[in-house]
Parts: C-alpha cells; sequence; structure tokens
C-alpha cells in the first residue's frame, strides 16, 4: 500500500509583513508625530525556510531588506539559511458529502480516486432505521462476524478487517505517530521517521539529546524547536563525538513539551521528531512559597533572563573564561569563586568527566590509633619521614608539598587550578579539607551536568552564605572532602531569619568518596567527609538522588546547637550507605518516597530537637531504620505514616527504644521539640498540606509503598 507522504507546512508572511506605515497605523498618532520617529533594525538577519529579513528592534512590527533566499551550495548566499530538503506535497484525500453503506456500517467514500473511506461507523437503529443514514435495519441473524488479530492500514487509519467474508471492518481510528511510527498498528511515515544516520534520541528532564553516525563534528550545525515554534540553534560546545563512530548533541534548559532536532552536517541533514521533554519535579521545600525558580533556571525550565552560561570540560577546566562583574576570571574554580559578583544568574555546564589531581595512594603510612582514640598530630609522619609540624595552624597544600610531607598524582588528572587544599592544627591534632571548591555569598547559580556522564572527580563543593542555589545531574565520585556541602552564617529561630535560603540538590548520584592521606583525629576521613551537608540555613529540597556505598551520607546541622529549617528529602535512593540518611539536628523534616536499601550502620538518626514527619518511605533491610537521641536539651522525634519495613532483630523499628511513632491518621498529633513548628506537617501556612483533603500535596507522590521499593531505584540518580 502506497505511504501517504507527509505535507510540508510552510508559513505564509504576506500576513505577517502587510503593514500600513503610517502615522495612524505605526505610532497611533499624527503624522508628523510618525515622520519624527526613525525606526531601527538589527545588524544580523532573520528569516525562515523561505525568506530572511533585519528585524525591528524599536519595538514596532516591521522588517527592513526582506527577500527570498538565494541557494548556492546548500546554503544561503545572504544570511547561510540551510537549504531545505525538497518534500513532496501531501496529497488531501476528498470524501463524498453522502453516506456508503451496507447492513452493518455507514461511512463517506473516497472521490479521489485512493481506496480508503472516512468516518466508518455501525449503524444506530431506532424505530427500524439507522438515525445517521437511514438504512433499513436487518433481520436479526444467526451470523457472527470474525475479524483478523491483525491490523490492516492506509496513510490516515488503522482496522482490523473481517476474515469471514464480509466487507466490513471494526476498531478503525487514525494514526497516532511517536517517531513516524504509529503506535499501535506500525504504520511508517517516511518523512516523519528519524533519518536512517540517526542512531538514538530522546528526552529527559528539560533536556533532549540525539546520537548520529559520524566521525567528526567539525562544521556541524544543530536546532531543535518546540511543536509549533521555531528552530533554536543549539550551542557548539553541546555537539561533540561520543566516541569513534557516532556524534551526540544535548539540547539543556527547555520547557516540557514535544520537540524536533534537525542536524546540518554539510550537504546532509538528519532530523528526529516527536521527543518527549519532560518537567522536573520542583515539590517540596525548596520551591514553597516562593514564584522565581530555584538556581538559574525559571520554573518552566528555561534559563532566567540575563542568565550567563558557562561550559566546562576537562580539557578547559583551567584555562575556561567568564567576565563577571566587568572582571575576566580564568578556571572553572575562580569562575564559580566569583559568582558573587555577579548580577546575573550563572549557569556552569559540566561536560564529561572533570577531575582534580590527589594525594598519591599509599604514598604515606603511619599508626592507625586503637579503636575510640584519636590520631594525634605527633603519630603523623609524612613521605620525608619527618612528623608534621605543629607549630603552625595551616599547613597549605603547597607547603606540604615544598616540605616533602607528599606528592600528588597527576599520571592521569593535571591539577584543578583554585581549589582550597589544607591541613590545619589546633589543640594538638590536624584536620583537613582536601581539594575542596569554596564559594561564598552566591546567587541563582545552577551547577549542572550535560547527558549521562558528567562526573565531578576527585573534588567537592562547599557553598558558604549562598541563596537560590541548584545542583543537578551530577554524578560525584572519589571526592576527598565533602562532594557538596552548604553552610549558612548565622542560625535562626525562624523559618525566614536564615541568610542562606532556597538550596535544591536533585537527579545527582554520589558514589563513595576517597582520602589517600586522613590525617583527622577522629581517623574519619578515609571515604571523604560526607556526601551531601547542609547546615544553618532554611528551604532546602534534596531529591531524585542516588547515594551509593557512602560512609557519611547526609547531615543536617554540624552540631546539636546548629538550627536548619524546611528541609524536604524525596524519592531519594539510599542503596548500601553506612549512616547519616541524614542525621539531622533542630530542624523540622519531612521525608517522603525514599527507598532505603541494605544500610549497614545506623540509618536515619535524628537528635536535638530535630522532628521528622516520614511518609510512604520503604525501609528494606535498612539497619535501625529510624533512632533518636537528645541533645541540647531536646530530644529528636519521628512520626511514621503509610511507610513499610522490611527486617529483622537489629535492623527491627524499635519504638520502644527511640521516640519513634507510627500513626495510620496522618493528622495525629506527636509531642516534639522542635523550634519552628511543632505541627508543621499539617499547618498549610508553613507546609505544602492539602488542608480539606488532609494530605500531602506534591506532584509525582506514590502512595502504594510497594511501589516505591520498585520505581526510586529507575527514577533517582542522574539521567540514565
Amino acid at each position: 500500500m502506497n505511504k501517504k507522504i507527509s505535507k510540508v507546512l510552510t508559513k505564509s508572511f504576506a500576513a505577517a509583513f502587510a503593514l500600513t506605515i503610517s502615522a495612524c497605523s505605526v505610532f497611533g498618532g499624527t503624522a508628523a508625530a510618525a515622520e519624527s520617529h526613525k525606526h531601527e533594525f538589527a545588524n544580523g538577519w532573520s528569516g525562515d525556510t523561505k525568506n530572511h529579513w533585519h528585524a525591528s528592534t524599536c519595538g514596532h512590527n516591521i522588517v527592513s531588506e526582506m527577500a527570498a533566499h538565494t541557494f548556492e551550495s546548500g546554503k544561503c548566499t545572504v544570511c547561510n539559511e540551510p537549504e531545505p530538503t525538497p518534500t513532496v506535497p501531501r496529497h488531501e484525500h476528498e470524501y463524498a458529502s453522502s453516506w456508503t453503506k451496507d447492513g452493518v456500517n455507514h461511512w463517506h467514500a473516497s472521490t479521489c480516486g485512493h481506496a480508503i473511506v472516512k468516518d466508518i461507523a455501525p449503524h444506530t437503529f431506532e424505530s427500524g432505521k439507522c438515525t445517521v443514514c437511514n438504512e433499513p435495519e436487518p433481520a436479526a441473524e444467526e451470523h457472527k462476524h470474525t475479524y483478523s488479530a491483525e491490523y490492516s492500514f492506509d496513510e490516515v487509519n488503522h482496522w482490523f478487517a473481517s476474515d469471514c467474508g464480509h466487507d466490513i471492518v471494526k476498531g478503525m481510528s487514525a494514526h497516532t505517530l511517536k517517531g513516524g511510527v504509529c503506535t499501535a498498528c506500525g504504520y511508517e511515515d517516511e518523512q516523519l521517521k528519524p533519518s536512517d544516520a540517526i542512531t538514538a534520541y530522546g528526552g529527559y528532564n528539560e533536556s533532549l539529546y540525539c546520537e548520529w553516525t559520524a566521525s567528526s563534528v567539525d562544521g556541524v550545525e544543530a536546532y531543535y524547536k518546540l511543536s509549533g515554534g521555531s528552530w533554536t540553534q543549539i550551542d557548539g560546545e553541546l555537539i561533540r563525538m561520543k566516541n569513534a563512530t557516532t556524534a551526540r548533541l544535548d539540547a539543556v534548559g527547555l520547557k516540557a513539551g514535544a520537540y524536533s532536532v534537525k542536524i546540518v552536517d554539510g550537504d546532509a541533514t538528519y532530523t528526529a521528531n516527536d521527543i518527549d521533554v519532560t518537567a522536573y519535579d520542583r515539590s517540596g521545600y525548596a520551591h514553597f512559597g516562593a514564584a522565581a525558580g530555584v538556581g538559574a533556571y525559571n520554573n518552566d525550565g528555561t534559563p532566567k533572563s540575563g542568565a550567563q552560561i558557562v561550559y566546562v570540560t576537562e580539557a578547559t577546566k583551567n584555562t575556561v573564561k567568564a567576565k563577571i562583574g566587568g572582571k575576566d576570571y580564568t578556571g572553572i574554580a575562580a569562575i564559580l569563586g566569583a559568582a558573587s559578583k555577579s548580577d546575573n544568574p550563572l549557569i556552569v555546564r559540566v561536560i564529561g568527566r572533570v577531575a582534580a589531581a590527589t594525594w598519591k595512594e599509599g604514598n604515606v603510612t603511619y599508626p592507625k590509633p586503637d579503636s575510640g582514640k584519636t590520631l594525634p598530630a605527633s603519630a603523623i609522619v609524612g613521605k620525608n619521614g619527618k612528623q608534621l609540624p605543629t607549630t603552625s595552624s595551616e599547613l597549605t597544600q603547597e607547603k606540604l608539598i615544598a616540605g616533602g610531607y607528599n606528592e600528588l598524582d597527576t599520571s592521569k588528572y593535571s591539577v584543578l587550578n583554585g581549589l582550597d587544599s589544607k591541613a590545619t592544627y589546633k589543640d594538638g591534632a590536624y584536620d583537613s579539607a582536601w581539594n575542596n571548591c569554596k564559594i561564598s555569598g552566591a546567587e541563582n547559580v545552577t551547577l549542572e551536568g550535560v547527558g549521562t556522564d558528567a562526573e565531578i572527580f576527585q573534588w567537592g563543593f562547599t557553598w558558604a552564605n549562598s541563596n537560590s542555589i541548584e545542583i543537578r545531574n551530577l554524578t560525584f565520585d572519589d571526592y576527598t572532602e565533602d562532594a557538596c556541602s552548604f553552610e549558612g552564617g548565622t542560625d535562626s529561630t525562624t523559618f525566614d531569619g536564615f541568610e542562606s535560603k532556597r538550596i535544591w540538590l536533585h537527579n545527582c548520584t554520589f558514589n563513595q568518596g576517597i582520602n589517600y592521606w586522613d590525617v583527622s583525629d577522629e581517623q574519619d576521613k578515609h571515604e571523604g567527609d560526607g556526601a551531601t551537608d547542609f547546615k544553618k540555613l532554611s528551604y532546602l529540597s534534596v531529591s531524585y538522588n542516588r547515594y551509593y556505598n557512602n560512609h557519611k551520607t547526609g547531615l543536617i546541622g554540624g552540631s546539636d546547637s546548629q538550627k536548619t529549617a524546611n528541609v524536604t528529602f524525596h524519592h531519594n535512593f539510599y542503596d548500601r550507605c553506612q549512616s547519616r540518611l541524614p542525621l539531622g539536628r533542630q530542624a523540622n523534616m519531612h521525608m517522603y518516597n525514599n527507598y532505603y536499601y541494605k544500610s549497614t550502620g545506623t540509618n536515619m538518626s535524628l537528635r536535638a530537637g530535630a522532628y521528622a514527619f516520614i511518609e510512604y518511605c520503604y525501609f528494606d533491610e535498612a539497619n535501625y531504620p529510624v533512632s533518636t537521641q537528645d541533645g541540647d536539651g531536646k530530644k529528636g522525634v519521628a512520626k511514621l505514616f503509610g511507610c513499610k519495613v522490611v527486617g529483622s532483630g537489629t535492623k527491627a523499628l524499635d519504638t520502644n527504644k527511640y521516640n519513634v511513632t507510627v500513626v495510620t491518621d496522618r493528622t495525629k498529633a506527636v509531642a516534639n521539640d522542635n523550634i519552628f513548628d511543632k505541627n508543621f506537617d499539617t499547618n498549610p501556612s508553613v507546609f505544602y498540606y492539602d488542608a480539606v483533603g488532609k494530605k500531602t500535596d506534591v506532584t509525582h507522590f506514590i502512595t502504594d509503598v510497594e511501589a516505591v521499593k520498585t520505581q526510586i531505584p529507575k527514577l533517582a540518580g542522574v539521567n540514565k
């Protein structure tokens, strides 16, 4: 059967430029007023597939020098618009206005010579006649029609044909095309199918990707468009070779919808359509009560006005440049460190693995302290055989290398310039923070990974006194200190009294850290110092992250007296972690739809006035699912609703030993010592609560706790 050729959509510019350039139509005033205004136009060309022009920059809906493209060697000689691929107009079928019918169905037959019909439907008999086409109602017959199990189709519809000898059909409906292929019957529209060179494509949260067969991306241009919109060119940094034979592009910062992609490689043009882009789940405290987006993106997924975008790779980590506050900065650490000086939102996009050199493995050894004891500074001996000096309060990485105490391993990755890396001495012991990127006073910043393989390797971040920060789609691995830490400058006893607010850390993967030279007295930094730590801030969402085999996984509050308010953990996958999932102090915390799998130490630890409402979470062989203890004169308390705990012995949920209450009524109040709001989880003025439905008001809420176990491992972590 002939395939139907897709109609080529063209734009008509006659209507767009049928303008009466007069004093009345342009200015709404007198002719004299019109003459006084001089229109201004952009230097660059605007255009579509047929014409190019200079658009007005003075606010009037007019253009200058509009002319049709002159194509030569595949491009317009004036504006470089790619020459469109010739298409054959789609045939528009015509149908009779009168009904054709038989004893079972009626329909409008084709009058254009094609063997197709439309509006076919069974008769609806009333008073002996069909109410639509007046076909007489037949006498009852015992014959039962049978139909093929396989679809028949043309370029418009599909149906099940009769196989009992009668010329009738059932289930006729129009095709639903996805990527040019009908999702029901498999019919292929040749014009809408992706080009043969395209090997893979799809949509993520607010981004899309496309891969195609290629040996180079030199000179390649790529474009995307939202259904019904116009083409937008993709930044060249987002077009790269995935391997020796496959190229890849990613388009990032998109609102949800159906998209098309066009790739122009010399004389060849490749296309893919019907790419579904979804929206990130912005549930939780980070967005509660805030109109603006958190980080450098709007809530619809597009960059905020004036946002500056910086791309960084392993090759450019020390050479990438950005102008911030009128000053030039070089290197990713310097650019992030200068974020506080920017008046515009800042988006930093990581492509591939960006790594830092770290201390050589096994280069320094020293006796470990006995169990329960700390390691004094006098016991730490460097590579040079000398003890670390105790006369200095600070030993920088440069001083340690110059003194022969240790050296960096640069065999695989070069030094990442600008990191804070030092040991500090106090009261007979050392502590350290190696490969730490420190950012202070930043606001409206998004740090994100591109695609599926963006990675921060052997270094991490400390964000101090910062607001509206988003971290997303990054893998953190082998971090020597904290992978991602946030700390405000002051405590507060009110939700809005904190200087640091609105932190959103989501869709990341945190693997285990590693520290090849742990000089801390507690000797607890061999696997880094923590995946995600938060202190003295408010309005925080930690969501859709995968924590794998972490030691000190997460911390809320660095001491019993430190306060943190309005904290949400949701849709996270804690996969065989050791402890702190999280450890929380002095905070009102909401945990929902998290999956805790085979944690080996203390799972969730609530202390010093922390009050956690935990709902629809699944604890699967998780050691000590929830424990509590006192601190700063206050007790930690947990309220569980709709959760499931699988385990026995020490893995069991102990409601006798700890201040843990399991409720079957979500609204039940549980006594607690939290200083912010003792019933925050049922107070819609301070919490996302549906008081009418008496339920948590969030999107993508899994209330079937069995589904938490199966769904969260699929949803959590970086793009897959």
